[in-house]
């Protein structure tokens, strides 16, 4: 088994607390074939507040310039979308604050 990448291990962690623990919606996006489309979807903090597209970035990266136009579409679209470089930024972004 390949080791993981520092963004893989985040995306792990993040994936562990939205969905075995919060119970929340996530779902990777396979295949890609919308080139720049964030990698992952997930549900908004309490559940059944809504769903945000996420791109996770490995820390201290910020997303392509594609993924940058994907971001924007979604929310021009009037969907929520952004991207992460690590977990409280992730838990900000669902609107679940780990500290309570």
């Amino acid at each position: 088994m390949a080791a993981k990448t520092p963004e893989g291990k985040l995306k792990e962690r993040c994936r562990k607390l939205a969905r075995d623990t919060l119970k929340l919606l996530w779902g990777n996006v396979e295949g890609k074939s919308f080139n720049g489309l964030p990698d992952t979807i997930v549900g908004k903090y309490p559940a059944g507040s809504g769903v945000i597209f996420l791109e996770a970035k490995r820390e201290g990266k910020e997303p392509t310039e594609q993924q940058w136009k994907r971001i924007h579409e979604i929310r021009d679209a009037g969907g929520e979308a952004d991207w992460y470089d690590n977990f409280e930024r992730f838990c900000e972004l669902i609107g679940y604050d780990p500290d309570l």
